[in-house]
């Protein structure tokens, strides 16, 4: 959630637009972030289990969802892109329940990381390669 705050600072045209899930993402939690969170990474949300899979790629539907030029470019160009759960034990969720990290894989890499990585294939590689070792 701290990632709309840094995305407010940057551009204050639109801060009063930048709420919480206005992005389009489906699951917003405090005190995780692309540095906090890892490629691989399992995690309870109430009785549910996800598994965080990939980051996500802004893409310019952003710019359009705002009215304002540059938001998918900032926010690649920052890394606070969020990332893709695949969920390993459905349930029903709702808001108020907790996000509390179960299981990471040894090896796995930071969504941060990857991020940076850009076309470099180490982390990437690396990264994949701990997923796949993982059962579904």
């Amino acid at each position: 959630m701290d990632n709309y705050r840094r995305l407010a600072e940057r551009l204050p045209a639109i801060a009063a637009q930048l709420l919480v899930g206005s992005i389009g993402e489906n699951i917003s939690a405090a005190a995780v972030d692309e540095s906090t969170v890892f490629i691989g990474d399992v995690f309870s949300l109430g009785r549910a289990r996800v598994q965080v899979s990939q980051p996500r790629s802004p893409c310019w539907k952003i710019d359009h969802r705002y009215a304002h030029d540059g938001v998918a470019r900032l926010i690649a160009e920052t890394g606070l892109t969020g990332w893709y759960y695949r969920v390993l034990e459905g349930a029903t969720i709702s808001s108020g329940d907790r996000l509390e990290l179960i299981e990471r894989l040894p090896g796995a890499v930071s969504l941060a990381e990857l991020w940076q990585s850009g076309a470099s294939t180490g982390p990437i590689r690396r990264s994949w390669n701990v997923c796949q070792r993982r059962p579904a």
